[in-house]
């Protein structure tokens, strides 16, 4: 056995216990489970105690009672013993060969890491819809290379990934916990590999199915994470000309009259839709600017 999945959850029972049941039809099961409670409340230990009974795959439990993400899978990490570590969210379900072609991709690029394509869920929520449409209409950042595979350093992602631990243990690479409260680690991590002259490659049989945002709230929340981890990656990385033109980039798309067009172009017909899209496509535009002043003001301090 050489990959543990490593499920990073919080407060989310419901969610985990599905990704489990997701992770245990794999076709290929020469794999380890590592369940990261990052609940103070341990909600996970119990849906660990149901599934641990009942399969041949091997499961863990670990607790990292330190909330943040960044600090979960930093835990992760250091609990690992296997050469590679796979991290999937507990709101995604893996397809049955998501290991088999993962493990296949990542021996034969001998890279850093391999990420897989993430489909949303088919029951498309408003919030989905407009999220999705800024980050691929608006700010239009490409995930990989089309021809040679190789990923964009920003554009790795952790819930569906595949690292060569081993290595990052070498090179003492690990995620910065300055980006613990709202995101951004993954694509730092990106950052960090990259300048160790390492690669990482896009999978596309490699597929999880993510849930989308469906309350307000959690749509909110987002908007104001990119917000303030792009302007955390600024902060960090405009030195090697990484991210230098992100906050203001994303900033002047938003306002950019053409967009709106299109959004309503989508929507046609439907007046409603288009009034509420567009809505939330502006509070989007309100909370990003909100979370990127935050940032600012406290990054740099920590």
């Amino acid at each position: 056995m050489n990959l543990t999945i490593a499920i990073i959850t919080r407060k989310r029972p419901e969610s985990l216990a599905e990704c489990l049941a997701g992770i245990y039809k794999q076709t290929e099961k020469k794999f380890g489970i590592l369940i990261v409670d990052n609940d103070e409340e341990r909600s996970a230990y119990p849906v660990f105690e149901k599934f641990s009974g009942i399969v041949d795959v091997p499961v863990s439990y670990v607790h990292e009672p330190v909330a943040g993400y960044t600090k979960a899978r930093n835990c992760a990490l250091k609990q690992c013993n296997t050469r590679y570590i796979g991290f999937i969210d507990d709101d995604c379900i893996p397809d049955k060969n998501w290991v088999s072609y993962g493990l296949a991709a990542i021996l034969k690029y001998d890279s850093a890491y391999v990420v897989g394509n993430s489909r949303d869920s088919e029951n498309e929520t408003p919030y989905g819809f407009v999220e999705n449409y800024i980050i691929d209409k608006i700010w239009k950042f490409a995930d990989y290379d089309k021809h040679t595979l190789e990923m964009k350093a920003e554009k790795l992602d952790t819930k569906n990934l595949i690292l060569d631990n081993n290595l990052l243990k070498a090179l003492n690479i690990r995620f910065d916990e300055r980006f613990n409260q709202y995101g951004g680690e993954d694509v730092d991590l990106g950052f960090q590999i990259k300048y160790k002259e390492l690669k990482g490659y896009y999978v596309e049989d490699m597929v999880v199915h993510h849930k989308q945002k469906d309350t307000l709230s959690k749509y909110l929340r987002k908007a104001f994470s990119y917000g303030y981890n792009g302007q955390n990656l600024y902060n960090k990385w405009h030195h090697k000309n990484e991210c230098s033109g992100w906050t203001g980039y994303k900033y002047y798309r938003f306002w950019h009259i053409s967009n709106w067009i299109h959004l309503f172009k989508i929507n046609r017909g439907n007046i409603i839709k288009n009034i509420y899209c567009f809505i939330l496509y502006k509070a989007f535009n309100f909370y990003f600017l909100k979370g990127a002043a935050k940032s600012k003001k406290y990054f740099l301090k920590r």
